[in-house]
């Protein structure tokens, strides 16, 4: 997971700068100096664009570190120097290695065919990182893991239901849907930028930052715990 904590650190750089530059901007009431030393005000009109593109970058950060977090699971059961075999994992992961390696179970028609299968299944070493021939990972291939535009708390409780990690210790979360539901609106056109920043003042998007920041550290936290304790396996 340092790879993981490193990507988060990034974004999570590249959205404090801009909300520093927010603060500038809008509370201090920046002004701007062309070459000629020329100094005109940035028009208040701007405002609320600029406070709605806190929201589309709060999603981009949500979706990205939680598609890095299912990478990072991915690798490490699938890691050659420690693999994990179907028989050792947990039901969870069980489940996940069938739709992947054995979607194609119920177009196999002929007894014999599904009786091998079944015969095989305990003898797999899950592999579920491997590229498929049409170029797409596991993650865009298999039903219910498609986070596409629809990360939040909730979706965060059915991905650890699907995996099995623990979310007890998640006490944040409670704005993410706001994002997600807002970002989703901004991305289908069905508000502009303008009308989402007069839903925002600034104050509420630095709770909010806060709030989202702290949610994907702990989901972070708590899929390294899942990571490091192999919680993956059968006890």
């Amino acid at each position: 997971m340092v790879e993981v904590r490193y990507f988060f650190a990034k974004r999570e750089q590249e959205i404090n700068v801009y909300f520093d530059f927010l603060e500038k901007t809008i509370t201090q009431k920046a002004h701007l100096q062309f070459k000629d030393k020329a100094i005109e005000s940035i028009q208040v009109e701007l405002f609320p664009t600029l406070r709605a593109n806190t929201v589309m970058m709060l999603y981009n950060m949500m979706e990205a570190v939680m598609r890095q977090c299912i990478d990072a699971i991915h690798l490490a059961i699938s890691d050659e120097k420690a693999p994990v075999s179907y028989g050792v994992a947990i039901p969870n992961i069980q489940k996940i290695w069938i739709e992947y390696a054995y979607n194609n179970f119920q177009k196999n028609d002929a007894s014999g065919q599904i009786w091998d299968i079944l015969q095989s299944i305990s003898n797999d070493v899950i592999n579920i990182v491997e590229v498929n021939d049409d170029d797409q990972s596991y993650l865009s291939k298999v039903k219910g893991v498609n986070i596409s535009g629809g990360v939040d708390l909730r979706k965060a409780k059915m991905l650890a239901a699907k995996y099995g990690w623990n979310m007890s210790t998640i006490t944040a979360g409670s704005h993410a849907l706001t994002i997600k539901t807002n970002r989703n609106l901004l991305a289908h056109g069905r508000l502009s930028f303008n009308e989402c920043g007069n839903r925002f003042q600034l104050s509420e998007l630095q709770i909010i930052k806060a709030d989202i920041f702290l949610f994907l550290t702990q989901i972070i936290d708590a899929i390294d715990n899942y990571l490091s304790q192999q919680n993956y396996k059968k006890v």
